[in-house]
């Protein structure tokens, strides 16, 4: 029994423990999550995974990452292309990819102040696409095998 309850239950003085418990069926307490072991994980959709390249994978992880609770990721193309050892071409393609299926959306830009001075960074938000992942993946998720592109003389 929690330690509030067991205070409570002295307090009371109730006959029995099956008395204090009848009681306490009925009332609804608030508990608030403060463990913070939800903290430090990034969870994406399997559509993600099952639709797009490593890189389009990694970039849109990353961004979600640095997006945290608040939805909105502020970083620029260097940190990206560092992180996730890419050149600026390829980082531009998967950047092209996650907006044209609309897994991100540009806000705007910021200037920050660095150690090299101002920067302009572009910000994103990471759109919420459960609904999507969900829809799709409902009732079981249907696969077409690829064909061999390839064939073997004599099997």
């Amino acid at each position: 029994m929690p330690a509030f309850l067991v205070e409570k239950y002295m307090e009371q003085k109730w006959t029995s423990l099956n008395e204090f418990y009848k009681e306490q069926k009925g009332a609804a307490y608030q508990i608030k999550d403060g463990s913070g072991d939800k903290e430090y994980f990034t969870i994406i959709p399997n559509y993600i995974l099952n639709h797009s390249t490593a890189n389009d994978q990694a970039l849109y992880l990353q961004m979600k990452r640095i997006a945290g609770e608040k939805g909105v990721c502020e970083a620029g193309y260097r940190y990206f292309t560092r992180q996730l050892g890419i050149g600026y071409k390829a980082y531009q393609k998967s950047l092209e990819y996650l907006l044209e299926n609309n897994w991100i959306t540009f806000k705007g830009t910021k200037e920050v102040i660095t150690k090299g001075g101002k920067q302009k960074l572009f910000t994103y938000k990471v759109n919420n696409i459960w609904k999507l992942n969900t829809d799709y993946y409902k009732g079981g998720v249907k696969r077409n095998h690829p064909k061999p592109k390839v064939v073997l003389k004599g099997s």
